[in-house]
């Protein structure tokens, strides 16, 4: 519902009436979210208030408070359940992934976009070098200037490896091992470089904090 109204607003050759009960439902869900958030999945109230912050800019300061507000709520939930089960299946390239998804717009800086729009020859000729050399991967961190970026090359093979066309691909099995192992490695330096981002905001960083320690918990140093 929310992409058909972002649509609407945003789409200028839209029917007038379209966008104009667009515009009205907008407003309206700006106005009495407050009264649903607290019996609604913190992962829903974050996509609704990352929608009001493009649709609704007006209250767009209020919006991005929110949307940090309940962020934090989903990082503290996955703190006690997705980060223990993708540490005890060794899914340390998921983990990677996930931090990417959730903080990609809170100061996680990557070197390129991780997934660009492309072709589907340009796809299949990428899929066909990754098949071409399986066992060369990548390394999770890169640095340009003196400033330390995490590599959009790892995180886009990463994710066709876990979510993607090679998923279940056996070719890759090898491969997965070693990215898994190579992720393993370099999450303590993940949390470093997270912590240290200016552009982090403090209750996402608190619960990030809380992510680490309890990283720590679970994994052996290394």
């Amino acid at each position: 519902m929310l992409g058909r109204l972002a649509d609407a607003i945003g789409d200028e050759h839209a029917d007038p009436l379209r966008h104009e009960v667009a515009t009205v439902a907008v407003k309206h869900l700006a106005g009495v979210i407050s009264t649903w958030e607290r019996q609604l999945p913190a992962d829903l109230n974050t996509s609704i208030y990352r929608y009001l912050l493009r649709l609704d800019p007006a209250r767009r300061e209020r919006h991005a408070v929110k949307v940090v507000e309940w962020q934090a709520v989903s990082l503290e939930a996955d703190r006690t359940k997705r980060l223990p089960a993708l540490i005890q299946q060794g899914q340390f390239v998921m983990l990677f992934l996930y931090y990417y998804d959730v903080l990609g717009s809170l100061g996680v800086q990557v070197d390129a976009p991780v997934l660009p729009p492309m072709a589907e020859r340009d796809e299949q000729r990428m899929i066909q070098g990754w098949r071409s050399r399986p066992d060369d991967v990548p390394e999770p961190f890169t640095a340009s200037d003196g400033t330390q970026y995490l590599s959009s090359e790892f995180l886009r093979f990463g994710w066709y490896l876990t979510h993607g066309d090679l998923k279940d691909d056996p070719v890759f099995d090898r491969t997965r091992e070693l990215m898994n192992d190579i992720a393993g490695h370099n999450m303590r330096r993940f949390y470093r470089q997270m912590l240290a981002s200016e552009h982090l905001p403090d209750p996402i960083r608190v619960v990030l904090r809380r992510h680490k320690d309890s990283y720590a918990q679970y994994v052996l140093p290394d």
